[in-house]
């Protein structure tokens, strides 16, 4: 009976110490996070890398997500930046965490990494896959960049597929259902110019 009474105690006392450890430990992984996002409102990149790198290593997937984040606005602020040889891995940066990030599910990853593909690498087929991808999932920014990609006759060469107006009403009216209130123009518009 002792050693019962004994044993759960300690079993308790464990559970009880790794719980506040893990609540600790959230509440410092937490902390970090916003310590480095208050570092990137300031243009204070080193920073919120010291915050942040330690985290994605470990697999964080919003600390993934926050360095594609930093590495892309830095890409952003300054796109000569790919012709300093020592700077040029920025994008190359960006696109690595966005991808252990969407590798995740990470939503925004998702989607940023596309954005990436499309307009800045002209890896058309990635892009194209990750936008499916999404839009499947309901998400309306890629039902709208899809009903986009269709409707418009030179995104559709780059994309090398036909100008479909039927997918891009089919694509604008899903966006629309999720609430993105610019494709419903789109569709409405689509709709009465038949």
């Amino acid at each position: 009976m002792k050693f019962t009474k004994t044993f759960l105690t300690t079993v308790l006392l464990g559970t009880l110490i790794f719980s506040f450890q893990s609540t600790a430990w959230a509440d410092l992984t937490e902390q970090q996070l916003q310590q480095g996002i208050e570092a990137l409102e300031k243009e204070d990149y080193q920073t919120a890398l010291k915050l942040w790198e330690p985290l994605a290593e470990q697999g964080n997937v919003s600390a993934q997500f926050n360095l594609g984040l930093m590495y892309h606005l830095m890409f952003q602020k300054d796109p000569m930046i790919l012709l300093d040889s020592n700077k040029s891995k920025v994008l190359l940066e960006s696109i690595k965490w966005y991808k252990k990030a969407a590798k995740q599910g990470h939503v925004d990853a998702q989607l940023n990494l596309a954005v990436i593909y499309e307009s800045m690498t002209a890896n058309y087929a990635e892009a194209m896959k990750l936008y499916e991808k999404l839009a499947e999932q309901g998400n309306p920014a890629a039902q709208a960049k899809l009903g986009t990609i269709y409707l418009d006759s030179s995104k559709a060469e780059r994309f090398e597929i036909k100008r479909d107006k039927v997918k891009a009403k089919k694509f604008f009216k899903q966006a629309c259902n999720n609430g993105l209130k610019e494709a419903c123009e789109v569709y409405n518009y689509l709709n009465k110019n038949k």
